[in-house]
């Protein structure tokens, strides 16, 4: 996959957008990846970032989302955008 610098990266749940639902989606998960500005992915407890990288659901602002997928051609996730 094609990141921006500085990703992917594990940041926390509470860091990420209000927009976003992280009660429903990242539930009561502390951590998460940021795939790109705007787009996260779970990291359940004891998982690793590179398997949540390889095969995670793509959550969060749906312009963003958009934006990953025209960078990453041919990779879609379905997921939940806001």
């Amino acid at each position: 996959m094609n990141f921006s610098k500085g990703y992917p990266k594990v940041v926390s749940v509470s860091s990420i957008s209000e927009r976003v639902d992280t009660e429903t989606y990242f539930d009561g998960e502390k951590k998460a990846v940021a795939l790109a500005p705007g787009v996260w992915t779970n990291l359940p407890d004891g998982a690793e970032m590179q398997d949540a990288v390889a095969d995670g659901p793509f959550i969060g602002l749906c312009a963003s989302i958009k934006a990953f997928e025209r960078k990453n051609p041919g990779v879609e996730r379905g997921g939940t955008c806001w």
